[in-house]
Formats: C-alpha cells, sequence, structure tokens
C-alpha cells in the first residue's frame, strides 16, 4: 500500500479512523528540527507534513467523524515519548483527535502488542485496518493492508487498550505521567 492509498483511507473513512501506536520511538522525516526545538524549549518550528496531518483531522472531526489514536506506552516514558505527550500530541487534540494512553503494564494482554495499526470504520459494513510497517530502530518502510482475520484480532486489541487507557488530558495529569 502507498502513502497515498493511506492518505485516501484517512480522507475518505466514513464513521472512525483509530490508529494504535506500540512504539516508544519513532524515526519521523523531518521531525528532527521539532524535537531539537522541544528539548530546548524553543517554539517548534513549522512542518509541512505535521500541519496536512493536523488540517486532515480538523476536516473528520468537522464532518463528524471520530480521528483517534490510542498509544501503548512503556514505563519509563521514553524521551520520544515525552515529545509526544508534551509537543505533537497537543497539535492534533486541539484539531479534534482523541488521544488515548495507556501503560503496557496495565494488562497482560498489552504485553505482546508490538504493531502499529490504523483501524478505518470498525463498526460499518465496510471495516478495514492497515499495519504500519517499521524497522527496529522506529523507521517507518511501508503499510500493509489487513485480513478479516486482522480485522478481528485488531478490534479486539484496541478495545482491551482502550479499556486500560487514560484520555489524554486527564493522562497528563495522572500520577503516572507525574513520576516518569
Amino acid at each position: 500500500m502507498t502513502p497515498a492509498e493511506l492518505v485516501a483511507l484517512y480522507s475518505s473513512f466514513t464513521s472512525e479512523a483509530v490508529r494504535l501506536e506500540t512504539r516508544q520511538y519513532y524515526e519521523v522525516p523531518g521531525d528532527a528540527d521539532r524535537q531539537r526545538a522541544y528539548r530546548e524549549g524553543q517554539p517548534l518550528p513549522a512542518r509541512p507534513a505535521k500541519s496536512a496531518t493536523v488540517q486532515l483531522i480538523r476536516d473528520a472531526v468537522d464532518a463528524g467523524k471520530t480521528f483517534a489514536r490510542v498509544h501503548i506506552v512503556d514505563h519509563p516514558l521514553s524521551d520520544y515519548v515525552h515529545y509526544e505527550l508534551d509537543a505533537a500530541y497537543p497539535e492534533n487534540h486541539a484539531a479534534g483527535e482523541q488521544v488515548w494512553i495507556v501503560d503496557r503494564a496495565s494488562h497482560p494482554g498489552l504485553a505482546a502488542a508490538h504493531r502499529d495499526f490504523a483501524l478505518f470504520d470498525r463498526d460499518t459494513d465496510h471495516p478495514s485496518v492497515v499495519w504500519y510497517d517499521y524497522t527496529p530502530d522506529g523507521r517507518l518502510t511501508g503499510y500493509t493492508p489487513g485480513t478479516p482475520a486482522d480485522l478481528a484480532a485488531c478490534t479486539s486489541l484496541l478495545t482491551l487498550a482502550r479499556t486500560h487507557a487514560l484520555p489524554y488530558a486527564d493522562f497528563m495529569t495522572s500520577e503516572f505521567r507525574k513520576s516518569h
């Protein structure tokens, strides 16, 4: 699956798009300057791809659709997860994305979750799932459409993760966040 095909899915879903993130680090092209600015306490420079993502979220939410993500985190939180929580997610959240954070240790069923995916329109007659493929060091290599069996497994894992997750705002003030 090409990046353009994935963007088309994110642009055309009819009710809900949910991304499950399991990694503690992502090598995002063009993001090094933003991460450096974050570490140095400076304003984040603009990044066109980030602006496009925020607009995609805003357009979906304005159309009455649900745009969400659940991130399974490990403790202690990695520097990258701190960056996401403090610098990347606030832009998405402000655009209307529902962001949920879950501690991997909160349920044994989350221990083996180490592959990211996006689930589209899961409660409709046209659900689909797309796997995000990464190298061990966090570089995105592509996308793989899921099978009907993947759809069932991903729905189950997403339900489990959401059951134990905190909404972004609650996580940011939680004792877990403060202690990590």
